[in-house]
């Protein structure tokens, strides 16, 4: 294909609003779709590389991907090597051993599957793993190993039949991608985002276009600057009026990539000055270094951030940050990218590709064998070993017809017991759990866990917007309904619910109708809604109570206990590792728990454990119990406590006192208030 000076103009495009979106520099809310613009960038061209030689009947497998090889694979594995010695120094063993993990699977093109299986994307905590992006080079990585087979069936039909036939043939494709990447967005958010089923429409827009353009050259005669303009303004209206919470890809990728695809093609016209334009020098050695940029910058940032033990970044880290990868990205350029491509011998990159690949295999291999390199401990802390490890907690796993296969129950048997409880809610509801249990009399008490859900989400009229869809949503409505259906026809008697939840994590995600009129304020209206709705069925049945939210961090505190362990690089900040700040926990907390009390206090058997007020002394909270760290993450406690952790903080907390009520006694308020009933 001809070289065009303009195509390397549209990457820099493509890399800027990357860069300065990860940088979290404002203004570039959806910088992300820098990365779709590549992916058309590279439909075009492999396209072309493709079609050109299978029509000279010159295409072979083994050139193709030498090829790819020699433009892929030095930088890449360069940059996998200097992340995974970077990681020794940098990460706690559970993360170093996430690390060889990932790298694994970047080295052989499946990275997408991984992070699919272990991470969303737009999470937190995805800033803390330096080889996330790697999923876009995956998901290119096998486009080239199908795109190939589908071009020969596409020009074997055209040959037999027509372009016409041909072009049908691809559309057919690129529209089934397209369309089960807008239908399956709102329940498959993740798969959409990483997958090549899900992409392909956008790698095969880029063929599109080329094809036309070959089949169609004088098209491109028509207002081609005007075409530019707008191919620029749909690139630009992206970047800036997506936000991360947008759904994406879907439709909000249509514009980009029809964007991108009218720059491709009118770019090709003569005195095109919008082409001229991204012609220019300075925009065109930015897209030549445009792969090591996009390599560099991630793991860049990733491990700034974990320096610093903070996801945010000042705009003086921000530009700082982008200077050092572009200096990383010349020089990579100049002293790997180059001369492995243009001068080596193809037996020389094949030996390169294969010495250096399983050379990393070996090394992510010793690296999970070690547990992340445990050895570099000086010390005992095996409790904090994991997340496994401090999410385990035993309970015993059976089928509830009417209910679900896998229930969680704890305590005495529920057939049996004297007395049955409820625990309901999301993960805060499981780590309570083993502080419930410390608190029961295990004898006499049973209790059912019924997980991964708030119970004041419907899905009706208090609904909520999570990880760019409403499956979360749907699932939460789900589980209410199977919950309460069966306590309409559970044989037992049911003594007691009680309902936990991250509640001041949920006001800015609900919504009723539109997920885009959503606010602080107003979630906070619709969390008191959906309770009181729920505490109106449960209430006149049941004794209930709510456990309001554990002082939350907000940040991982993991590194305070592991920096004795392992002297890790690290910036020296004494707060991080103080009790939490009192007044910071009730300003993010407090407004939440002022709406349980003020909804429990209509429901005379409904009461509310402040964990905030329990937990905390007026000028702190506490993040060390005995001596152990206390948390998790930056929002769940550990529950592989030990005996006297348990015990301390049940009773910090007054569980077996809000606990202690007899099967179907009600507490004195119930009974005062019956009596005020019957005097009326």
């Amino acid at each position: 294909m001809r070289y065009r000076p303009d195509i390397d103009g549209l990457r820099a495009l493509a890399i800027i609003p990357v860069l300065f979106f990860h940088a979290g520099l404002p203004g570039f809310s959806g910088g992300y779709v820098g990365v779709d613009i590549f992916f058309v960038i590279s439909g075009f061209l492999i396209g072309g590389i493709i079609l050109e030689q299978k029509q000279n009947r010159s295409f072979s497998y083994l050139h193709f991907y030498e090829r790819r090889a020699r433009r892929l694979l030095p930088t890449l594995f360069t940059v996998i090597a200097c992340t995974l010695i970077a990681g020794y120094f940098f990460l706690m063993p559970e993360n170093y051993e996430e690390l060889f993990e990932s790298a694994a699977y970047t080295t052989l093109f499946s990275s997408n599957f991984f992070f699919l299986n272990n991470i969303n994307y737009f999470a937190q905590n995805a800033e803390f793993m330096p080889l996330l992006h790697t999923w876009s080079l995956a998901v290119e990585e096998q486009f080239y190993i199908v795109w190939p087979l589908i071009l020969a069936l596409y020009l074997k039909i055209r040959n037999k039949w027509s372009d016409l036939s041909g072009l049908l043939f691809l559309g057919l494709i690129l529209s089934a991608s397209f369309v089960c990447s807008v239908w399956y967005l709102s329940d498959h958010a993740q798969a959409v985002f990483y997958m090549l089923p899900f992409r392909l429409w956008e790698l095969g827009l880029g063929t599109l276009v080329l094809i036309i353009l070959r089949s169609h050259p004088n098209m491109t005669k028509f207002h081609p600057a005007a075409f530019s303009i707008l191919g620029l303004a749909l690139c630009l209206g992206s970047v800036f009026l997506l936000e991360k919470q947008s759904a994406f890809p879907g439709l909000n990728a249509l514009p980009v990539c029809l964007g991108a695809g009218l720059l491709l093609f009118f770019g090709s016209a003569a005195k095109n000055k919008i082409s001229q334009g991204f012609s220019w020098s300075v925009l065109v050695f930015i897209g030549k270094i445009s792969y090591a940029l996009y390599l560099w910058h991630w793991v860049i940032f990733a491990y700034f951030r974990i320096y610093k033990n903070s996801l945010n970044l000042s705009s003086l880290d921000g530009y700082s940050l982008i200077g050092l990868t572009f200096l990383l990205s010349v020089l990579t350029w100049f002293l790997v990218e180059n001369p492995l491509r243009f001068k080596t011998s193809k037996k020389q990159i094949l030996a390169f590709s294969l010495g250096v690949g399983s050379l990393l295999l070996a090394v992510t291999t010793w690296g999970v064998m070690t547990d992340g390199a445990s050895f570099r401990m000086k010390m005992d802390i095996s409790y904090l070993k994991s997340k496994k490890v401090m999410w385990y907690w035993p309970s015993n796993i059976k089928e509830v017809k009417g209910l679900s296969k896998n229930v969680c129950f704890f305590g005495a048997d529920w057939e049996t017991a004297q007395k049955r409880l409820i625990l309901w809610g999301d993960s805060h509801a499981e780590h309570y759990a083993p502080l419930i249990e410390a608190a029961i009399d295990p004898e006499k008490t049973s209790v059912l866990l019924w997980h991964k859900a708030p119970a004041f989400i419907d899905d009706d009229k208090v609904r909520r917007w999570h990880d760019r869809g409403t499956r979360f949503s749907r699932h939460c409505g789900i589980r209410r309904r199977l919950m309460e259906n069966w306590l309409e026809n559970q044989p037992h008697k049911i003594d007691g619910i009680i309902l936990a939840a991250a509640w001041s994590n949920y006001a800015q995600s609900l919504f009723s109708k539109d997920h885009k009129k959503r606010s602080r304020a107003k979630g906070q209206k619709l969390m008191a809604l959906g309770l009181k709705s729920l505490l109106k069925k449960l209430a006149p049945k049941y004794p209930v109570i709510i456990l309001s939210d554990l002082p939350r961090p907000g940040r991982i505190l993991l590194a305070c206990a592991y920096q004795k362990a392992i002297p890790l690089l690290r910036a020296h900040d004494d707060r991080m590792c103080r009790p939490l700040d009192r007044a910071w926990v009730d300003k993010r907390q407090g407004p939440t728990t002022r709406i349980l009390k003020k909804v429990a206090s209509k429901f005379p058997r409904v009461q509310v454990v402040d964990a905030v007020d329990r937990m905390c002394s007026d000028g702190n909270c506490p993040i060390f119990i005995e001596g152990r760290l206390l948390y998790q993450d930056s929002n769940h406690i550990r529950r592989n406590l030990s005996k006297r952790e348990k015990q301390i903080l049940v009773k910090k907390l007054g569980l077996e006192e809000a606990l202690a009520f007899k099967p179907g006694q009600m507490r004195l308020a119930d009974r005062q208030a019956k009596d005020r009933q019957e005097a009326k």
